[in-house]
């Protein structure tokens, strides 16, 4: 790894709350907690533990629903919470089948998160997105791909591309009103381009996973366009690590940090990387741009320098140690009959 963190400089544990502990970044902020000495407890409305059969038992957990917050103020009493860190959403492609549901459950679930923090006088840290932030083109896109920074302007209503990024712009505009309002102490974490076990349910966003996951099944995975577009991908461990870190920071300057790797790479590059993970491999990227196809261009560098300075986050893994980690993950996970720690 690049950098093992900073070990001597660790604050006093912490007990946090994790909501949306089940999922692919919630897992693996659990296990960030675990490994920096932190008590995590886990709070989901699934019981569906498959990204995390290896920590099953070494966490405690509460099943509920961030839309019950009588729920969650009980378990953050119980459990004596010092902190949260909110990772649960409706994702992108489930947010535009059901808005009723997307609107629900990422904001009014947020507002709920929230509005616990405020009562109990707690930092809070939320899982933002890349997506609130306009097309990355121009200088900022192919082929200078000028650095991104905490300024580069939000989207407006009228191009959002996704329910999704609409919910997550209108809670950060919430939380950073509830400081000013209320005194709230929150982090606003975006995020590159990420990639981990549990990413698939991202639908088109996903393709360096399913490639990383077709290749460790030993099947064979073609993107037909996008070898020569560069991005910043971030490894879900390196989330998870950017998390934690905002929860101990002492003072954080501003409200919202970039989260990435801090380095391009092409999508040529990631199949090499891939193939040297998996040797073998049966996986392809045809030249040009745009390997996502989705419509909008979100391929760009950002700007960590901020991060660095201010929450003491630094990337861990480099391309090659992150896909072989993922590997090794893939390969470790057996079913278990093992039950976690969970609370009335």
């Amino acid at each position: 790894m690049e950098d093992h963190g900073r070990e001597g400089e660790m604050a006093a544990s912490k007990r946090v709350l994790v909501t949306g502990s089940t999922g692919a970044i919630g897992n693996m902020v659990v296990r960030e907690l675990l490994k920096r000495g932190d008590t995590p407890v886990g709070y989901d409305v699934s019981e569906d533990f498959r990204f995390m059969p290896d920590i099953v038992g070494k966490f405690e957990f509460a099943r509920g629903d961030v839309l019950d917050l009588p729920r969650v103020l009980d378990t953050i009493k119980r459990h004596g919470i010092e902190a949260i860190i909110h990772t649960a959403a409706l994702l992108p492609d489930l947010a535009t089948a059901n808005p009723y549901m997307a609107v629900q459950v990422n904001v009014v679930g947020t507002a709920n998160i929230v509005e616990a923090a405020r009562l109990f006088g707690l930092r809070l840290v939320f899982t933002s997105t890349k997506g609130v932030m306009q097309d990355f083109v121009g200088e900022y896109g192919h082929p200078t791909y000028r650095p991104l920074t905490e300024e580069y302007p939000v989207i407006p209503p009228d191009n959002s591309h996704t329910l999704y990024n609409d919910t997550k712009v209108f809670c950060e505009h919430y939380l950073n009103r509830c400081a000013r309002l209320k005194g709230l102490d929150h982090v606003i974490l975006r995020f590159s381009s990420i990639f981990g076990p549990g990413r698939l349910r991202h639908g088109g966003r996903a393709v360096m996973s399913e490639m990383i996951e077709a290749a460790a099944r030993d099947e064979p995975y073609a993107i037909a366009t996008g070898g020569e577009q560069k991005d910043d991908v971030i490894y879900t461990r390196d989330v998870a690590h950017a998390c934690v870190s905002a929860v101990h920071a002492e003072a954080p300057r501003r409200r919202t940090y970039l989260i990435g790797s801090g380095r391009l790479v092409s999508y040529r590059e990631i199949v090499e990387a891939v193939k040297r993970a998996c040797p073998g491999a049966r996986v392809s990227v045809g030249p040009g741009l745009d390997p996502f196809r989705i419509g909008f261009m979100g391929f760009g560098l950002f700007d960590i320098s901020a991060a660095r300075a201010e929450l003491g986050y630094q990337p861990q893994y480099s391309l090659d140690e992150a896909i072989h980690d993922y590997v090794q993950l893939l390969e470790s996970w057996k079913p278990s009959g093992s039950r976690v720690r969970r609370s009335a």
